[in-house]
């Protein structure tokens, strides 16, 4: 994983795969060389939880509308012809 990577908010089962790939090197090479890599490993998995969890632009957009889709704004939603209806 390239240290760019971490920081462009990836996600999706291809690089879930990478990270998971990286902690069982990163894993493997605390126990051959010591801990002195074991931040690599933590760093790893801290990026492979938040990939997990992180949202898609899309899922956001929706998640958002729907808590703001009450009856006081359904005309303004309704105005602009967005559905927060799951697809």
């Amino acid at each position: 994983m390239r240290k760019h990577e971490a920081q462009t908010g990836r996600s999706g089962p291809e690089y879930i795969s990478e990270l998971e790939h990286a902690i069982a090197l990163a894993a493997y090479i605390v126990l051959r060389h010591g801990d002195f890599y074991a931040p690599f490993l933590d760093l790893l998995e801290k990026e492979l939880v938040e990939a997990k969890t992180r949202e898609t632009p899309r899922a956001k957009a929706k998640r958002l509308l729907r808590a703001y889709a009450t009856p006081a704004h359904s005309r303004e939603l309704q105005a602009l012809s967005i559905s927060v209806r799951s697809e």
